[in-house]
């Protein structure tokens, strides 16, 4: 009788799981948050971002979330941080890119806005920046110490903004039109199309089609000016309402 005793079969060498660094883990946080909100914006504002739901998505643990974030809170501060970055964003850097390659082939600037807006319709009401921007709001009407936060990080976003309508401006061979500035700009041509793509979304039959280009393309020459073109937002206002004959007495 053999007393061989059978050799057991080396096990086949492990792979080592790979560690993720700290900031990526953080970053997979942040992102597994913003897919919620996207997906789930519920009634109450962030409310629904729960330490355990937020890891689950992440592919992490509870104790890696409070690792970051010491409370739920601290995590949904630096979520809107996160998404208001300019790389969040899928509708501007699509609507600028856009315009400038429209631009530089030399097609007209009204033309070129009106396809922008139309661009703009389309991809505003998924992005995430429109939708934690509407939850923002909710918040900030009866937090006046989040409201205060809140508008640092606009003004913030603004500058982005102005940045990006100041390079456009000149592909155009506009200008801001006094008192307006490209941050002023940047704040008021995307809260016309933003609201107006919100609207469209859950009521396609209220407004014609087109509405949003005609209302963009009747504010672009009072916020901006061309070469030749010298008057102020008053004085534009006051010639075209006499043009128009609206400033005439009724009778």
């Amino acid at each position: 009788m053999s007393t061989d005793r059978a050799v057991p079969a080396a096990a086949g060498p492990r792979r080592a799981r790979r560690r993720r660094s700290p900031e990526e883990t953080r970053r997979e946080l942040l992102t597994a948050g913003l897919r919620i909100l996207v997906d789930d914006p519920a009634e109450h504002a962030f409310d629904h971002l729960k330490a355990a739901r937020v890891a689950a998505a992440a592919g992490r643990t509870t104790g890696a979330f409070f690792h970051h974030w010491p409370s739920q809170d601290d995590y949904v501060l630096d979520l809107i941080d996160f998404a208001f970055q300019p790389d969040q964003s899928s509708t501007l850097p699509l609507v600028e890119r856009f315009v400038a390659e429209e631009l530089v082939a030399g097609h007209p600037i009204g033309e070129v806005l009106a396809r922008a807006c139309e661009l703009a319709l389309e991809h505003l009401p998924e992005d995430p920046q429109t939708v934690i921007e509407y939850l923002l709001w909710k918040r900030a009407v009866t937090d006046r110490e989040f409201g205060r936060w809140l508008l640092e990080r606009f003004h913030r976003l603004d500058g982005d903004g102005a940045r990006t309508f100041v390079r456009l401006l000149e592909l155009a061979h506009r200008r801001p039109r006094p008192p307006f500035t490209a941050q002023n700009i940047a704040v008021l041509l995307p809260a016309l199309v933003q609201s107006v793509a919100l609207r469209q979304l859950v009521d396609q039959d209220d407004l014609p089609d087109g509405a949003i280009r005609w209302i963009v393309l009747s504010a672009v020459p009072l916020l901006t000016a061309g070469p030749s073109d010298d008057l102020d937002a008053q004085e534009y206002t006051a010639d075209l309402l006499h043009r128009t004959e609206l400033d005439r007495p009724i009778g």
